[in-house]
C-alpha cells in the first residue's frame, strides 16, 4: 500500500526497574535525557521527541539533577517533548480498576506540574502484557480516543489499524505494532546500527529504513504508517529529522513528527470501515521471532507481591479513600497530601515489570517496602476516622454500659453472618467456669440490637490481657464472636452488651452441624469428608458439587516471565494424605471445619547432565484448610495456609463444577468477560500456546442455565485455567516457586522460590439461576473489605443509634467503584463511581444522608459532563450494559 502519511516518532521505552534495580536504570536515565535536551536544544527541526507515555521518569530525573528542570519543563511547554498520560506504565491485569484511573489522573497531574499544556492524549501501551477488556472505556474518559499496543494481539486476527471495543460498545481507534519486534521493530531493522555506532552510514541508514518500511507496508490496511522508533532504554537517534525528510523524499508523501493523538485525527475519516475487535486483547504470541510474547503467566509470579498489591488497593479503595471524603464533608478533613504520598509509591509499584512479579529479586524488596508505606498511611487515616467518630459520641461520666460499633464502608445493604472481634473490660463484671470448680472462666453476656433484640453468638477465641483499640479501653479481654448482623450500608451498626444476672452462664448450645463433619444453613449444606475432600448441596436448587478443594501440582522451570515445564514433568494430585479433619467449633450462627493434610512433594528440580526432572527426595508440603460456613452466607468462607518448603514447583486449587458449558467467565477491571474453555489446540505450535491459563481479578465462576459454582478471591490469586475435562474444573493457582530471574542467570536470588507461610483467603459460592454478576461483585467487595468493631464503655442513659447511611446504593445489577473526595478538594462534594456488572441496561438509587444541592456526571478527569436530576437525598440511576459512570454529588453546607 502507497502511504499517505508516514508518522515517524522516535522516543524511548522506559523500564524504571526489571533487569536492573531502579537505581541502576536511573543511573542510564540521566545520560539518556541529559542527550535528549541537548539534541533537541541544539536542532530545531527535531520537532517531537515520545517520553514512553510516562511522567515518572520525570520526577525520577529531576530528583537527581534539579538544577536541569527549566530546560526540561521548556521543552516540554514548547511541545517538543510529549509527556503522559500515564504515571508508569502499568500491567491491566493485576491492578485494579481504580488504580488504572489514579495512575492515568496522576499522570495528567504530572503533565501539567511540568508545564506541559496538556499530557499526551493517546493510549500508548507498547509493552503491557495484554489489555483488558475496558481499557477503551477508562481511555475515553480521558479524553483518549486510540491506542497503541503490541501485545495480545496476532497479524493474522489483527490488522495494524483496527477498531477496540470495550463491553459498553465505546471504541478506541487502535493500532497494532509488527507482530515480530513489535514497537522496536523500525530500532530492529533500520536504526539501531547507526544509534550503536555499528555502521555510521547515513546511505546505508536510510536502505535499512527503506527495506523496512516496504516490509511493514505489506501488512498495512490503511495508508498511514507508525515508524516506532523507541526500543526499551534508546538514546535519541540524532539522524531522525535527516531520514525523515529523505523518506518524504522517497515516499512523496508527509513523513511527520507528532504525537500519535494526530494518528487518531487521520485515521477517524476511515474508522467506520475498520475491523472490530472486541473485549480483552490477550491472544498468545503467534509468529516464532520477535519479542511479540504475551507473557501469560506473569499473572502468576511473586504471590507474595500480588497479595500485597491487592491488600494495599483495598485499604485505600475500600477504607481510606471513603472514610476521608465523610471527614472532610463533616468538617473532620484528614490531610489530603497523605493521599498523594501513598498512591505515588503504589503507582510507582504497578510499572509492569514490577507488579507482573518478572523483576530481580532487590526490585520486589524495594517493592515490598512501598507497599508498607502506602498500607501504614492508609491504615493510620482509618484509624484516626473511627477513633474521632468514636470519641464524637457522649459517654457520660461514668461508663459503664459496654457497646460495640461495626463499620461497613461498602454502601450496599445487607444481611449477612460476621465475625468480629469484641474487647471486653478485664473487670467484666460477670464471669463463670463450667462445672463446680475453676477452669477456664469466660465472660457471661447477652448482645443486643438497637431494636432490643437478642443476637445470638458463636464463640470461636478469646485473647487474654491484650493492647485493643478503644477509646475508653487499654488492656482488654478480646473475644472473637459470629453474629448474624443487617449491617447498615456505609455507616455504623451498634450492638449492646448486656451483662448476665447473677448465677446465669450464657451459652448457645445449638449449632449448624447435622453430623459430625456436616453442617447446613438456609443455603447450603457443607460436608467434609475423612480424607479431607468438600463437598457442598445447594439447597435451593438440589445441586451437588463433589470433591472440591483439591490440588494439582507441577514442576516448574520458569521465571517470572514464563510457566515452563520440564520434559520430565510429574504431576502430584492431592489433597494428599489427611493428618486430621476436625470440627473447630459450631455454634447458631457459624460453624467451622479444619482440614490438614500433606502432600508428599519433590524437593526441587534436579539437572543431571542436563537431563530436567522432579527430584526422587521428597517432603511433605504441609497444608492446613478452614472452612467457615455461616447462618446468613450463600457462600463458605475457605483460608488455607502451607508451608511452603519445596522449590521449582505451580501449585494449583481445583474445584470440579460438574458444569457442562463450553465458557466460563472471569473477572477483571470493571466487567467479566466471558471465554471457551480448555487449551486453544489451534495454538499447538505457536511460539507460545494457549494451554488454558489465564489472567482473573477477584472472581471466576462456571455455570450454565440452571446455577453453577464460582470462585471468589480476596487477594493475591490471579490466574484460573476452566479445564475442559469431564468434571467441569476451574483449577485456580494459587503460587508459583521458581529460581531464575528473567534476564539473569543467577540462581542464587531464591526470593521467587518463597520458602515461607503462604495464606490464601477465598469464598466457594454455588450459584442458581438467578444469581446476578452484581451478585457475585458484592460479595467480593464484602471478603475484600471486611469490617472494623470498636468496643466503648458509655453511660446508662445512651441512646441507640440507627444511622442513615451517607452513600447507599441499591440496584442488583450495579456496583460502587469507589468513593473518594474529588482530585481539586472542593469542600462539601464526593465522587461516587458505578458501574453496570450486567450486559443490558440497569437501574438503581443512591441515596445519601445529607441533603444535595447538585449532582453531576463527570469524565474520570472529574470534569462535569452534564446533570442529573435528583431529590433532596436520592439520585435515580440508569446505566447502559457495562458502563462506568462517575458523579460529583454536592451538599448542603
Amino acid at each position: 500500500m502507497k502511504p499517505k502519511k508516514i508518522f515517524y516518532f522516535n522516543g524511548t521505552h522506559w523500564d524504571r526497574e526489571w533487569y536492573k534495580t531502579f537505581q541502576g536504570f536511573r543511573y542510564m536515565l540521566m545520560d539518556m535525557l541529559d542527550e535528549v535536551i541537548e539534541t533537541l536544544e541544539q536542532n530545531d527541526d527535531y520537532p517531537t521527541y515520545m517520553l514512553d507515555g510516562q511522567t515518572a521518569v520525570l520526577d525520577d530525573y529531576i530528583e537527581v539533577s534539579p538544577g536541569m528542570r527549566p530546560r526540561l519543563e521548556k521543552l516540554i511547554h514548547d511541545g517538543r517533548i510529549a509527556v503522559g498520560p500515564w504515571y508508569t506504565m502499568p500491567d491491566e491485569f493485576i491492578p485494579s480498576g481504580e488504580s488504572l484511573i489514579r495512575n492515568l489522573l496522576l499522570g495528567h497531574k504530572k503533565a501539567l506540574e511540568y508545564s506541559a499544556p496538556q499530557a499526551m492524549k493517546y493510549g500508548y501501551i507498547c509493552d503491557i502484557f495484554g489489555h483488558i477488556a475496558q481499557m477503551p472505556q477508562i481511555f475515553s474518559g480521558f479524553g483518549i480516543e486510540g491506542a497503541l499496543m503490541q501485545r495480545g494481539g496476532n497479524m493474522d486476527s489483527c490488522p495494524p489499524h483496527f477498531r477496540w471495543e470495550a463491553p459498553d460498545g465505546t471504541v478506541c481507534i487502535a493500532y497494532r505494532t509488527p507482530e515480530d519486534f513489535g514497537y522496536g521493530a523500525f530500532y530492529h531493522y533500520a536504526t539501531e546500527p547507526f544509534n550503536q555506532g555499528w555502521d555510521k552510514s547515513l546511505d546505508n541508514l536510510f536502505d535499512r529504513a527503506v527495506k523496512e518500511i516496504d516490509r511493514e507496508l505489506e501488512d498495512l490496511n490503511l495508508p498511514y504508517l507508525v515508524l516506532h522508533d523507541a526500543l526499551d532504554h534508546q538514546h535519541i537517534t540524532k539522524a531522525a529529522p535527516w531520514l525523515a525528510k529523505k523518506l518524504a523524499e522517497h515516499y512523496n508523501c508527509e513523513v511527520v513528527f507528532s504525537t500519535l493523538d494526530e494518528l487518531v485525527n487521520n485515521v477517524r475519516e476511515y474508522a467506520d470501515g475498520l475491523p472490530v475487535r472486541k473485549g480483552e486483547f490477550a491472544e498468545t504470541a503467534h509468529m516464532d521471532i520477535g519479542t511479540n510474547i504475551l507473557l501469560t503467566y506473569t499473572v502468576s509470579s511473586r504471590y507474595d507481591i500480588k497479595q500485597a498489591n491487592d491488600r494495599v488497593q483495598n485499604i485505600w479503595e475500600k477504607w481510606a479513600e471513603p472514610l476521608s471524603a465523610v471527614h472532610a464533608i463533616t468538617g473532620r478533613a484528614i490531610r489530603p497530601r497523605y493521599r498523594e504520598i501513598a498512591y505515588t509509591e503504589l503507582m510507582r509499584n504497578h510499572a509492569h515489570d514490577s507488579i507482573c512479579g518478572c523483576a530481580v529479586e532487590e526490585v520486589h524488596r524495594d517493592m515490598k517496602y512501598r507497599f508498607r508505606q502506602a498500607e501504614m498511611i492508609g491504615k493510620e487515616i482509618i484509624e484516626d476516622c473511627l477513633r474521632q467518630d468514636a470519641n464524637a459520641l457522649e459517654c457520660g461520666k461514668d461508663p459503664d454500659v459496654m457497646i460495640f460499633r461495626v463499620f461497613s464502608p461498602l454502601p450496599y445493604a445487607a444481611t449477612r453472618t460476621v465475625k468480629l472481634s469484641v474487647c471486653f473490660p478485664e473487670d467484666f463484671k460477670r464471669k463463670y467456669s463450667e462445672g463446680e470448680r475453676e477452669y477456664e472462666y469466660k465472660n457471661s453476656f447477652f448482645i443486643y440490637d438497637a431494636e432490643g433484640n437478642e443476637v445470638p453468638y458463636t464463640l470461636s477465641g478469646i485473647k487474654r490481657h491484650s493492647i485493643v483499640k478503644s477509646p475508653t479501653l487499654y488492656i482488654g479481654d478480646v473475644y472473637t464472636l459470629s453474629i448474624n448482623a443487617e449491617l447498615t450500608p456505609m455507616g455504623y451498626t451498634e450492638f449492646k452488651v448486656v451483662p448476665a444476672d447473677k448465677g446465669v452462664r450464657t451459652r448457645y448450645i445449638t449449632g449448624q452441624r447435622t453430623g459430625p463433619l456436616t453442617a447446613e444453613n438456609k443455603y447450603i449444606k457443607l460436608t467434609v469428608k475423612s480424607d479431607g475432600r468438600v463437598t457442598i448441596l445447594d439447597l435451593r436448587n438440589g445441586r451437588v458439587f463433589k470433591d472440591l478443594i483439591g490440588y494439582r501440582d507441577g514442576a516448574d522451570i520458569g521465571d517470572g516471565w514464563m510457566h515452563i515445564k520440564p520434559c520430565m514433568d510429574s504431576l502430584y494430585y492431592g489433597p494428599g494424605a489427611p493428618e486430621s479433619v476436625e470440627c473447630v467449633y459450631d455454634g447458631p450462627t457459624e460453624t467451622c471445619f479444619r482440614i490438614t493434610h500433606e502432600m508428599m512433594l519433590p524437593e526441587r528440580v534436579d539437572n543431571e547432565g542436563g537431563m530436567l526432572f522432579r527430584s526422587d527426595r521428597k517432603k511433605p508440603l504441609r497444608i492446613e484448610t478452614t472452612l467457615r460456613l455461616g447462618a446468613e452466607n450463600d457462600y463458605v468462607d475457605v483460608s488455607t495456609k502451607i508451608e511452603n518448603n519445596v522449590m521449582d514447583h505451580r501449585l494449583q486449587v481445583c474445584f470440579p463444577t460438574d458444569v457442562k458449558s463450553d465458557v466460563y467467565s472471569a473477572g477483571q477491571a470493571f466487567t467479566a468477560v466471558e471465554r471457551p474453555v480448555g487449551a486453544d489446540p489451534d495454538t499447538t505450535h505457536w511460539k507460545e500456546p494457549q494451554f488454558g491459563d489465564r489472567n482473573c481479578s477477584g472472581f471466576a465462576f462456571r455455570r450454565d442455565k440452571d446455577g453453577g459454582l464460582a470462585f471468589i478471591s480476596k487477594e493475591g490469586i490471579h490466574e484460573v485455567n476452566a479445564m475442559a475435562d469431564d468434571r467441569g474444573t476451574l483449577a485456580m493457582t494459587l503460587f508459583r516457586s521458581f529460581a531464575k530471574t528473567v534476564g539473569n542467570d543467577d540462581y542464587s536470588q531464591m526470593d521467587g522460590e518463597l520458602l515461607r507461610k503462604l495464606v490464601f483467603t477465598y469464598r466457594i459460592m454455588p450459584l442458581t439461576a438467578d444469581t446476578s454478576e452484581g451478585h457475585i461483585v458484592r460479595c467480593r467487595d464484602e471478603l475484600q473489605t471486611g469490617e472494623e468493631t470498636y468496643t466503648m464503655l458509655v453511660n446508662e442513659a445512651y441512646e441507640f443509634r440507627r444511622e442513615v447511611p451517607f452513600v447507599a446504593l441499591s440496584g442488583e445489577d450495579l456496583a460502587v467503584s469507589i468513593i473518594k473526595r474529588p482530585e481539586d478538594l472542593e469542600e462539601n462534594a464526593v465522587i461516587v463511581r458505578v458501574y453496570n456488572c450486567s450486559d443490558g441496561p440497569s437501574t438503581g438509587t443512591l441515596t445519601t444522608a445529607l441533603p444535595i444541592i447538585s449532582v453531576s456526571e463527570t469524565d474520570l478527569l472529574e470534569q462535569p459532563l452534564q446533570s442529573v436530576d435528583h431529590s433532596d437525598y436520592e439520585i435515580a440511576l440508569k446505566l447502559e450494559g457495562r458502563k462506568i459512570k462517575t458523579y460529583r454529588i454536592r451538599f448542603v453546607k
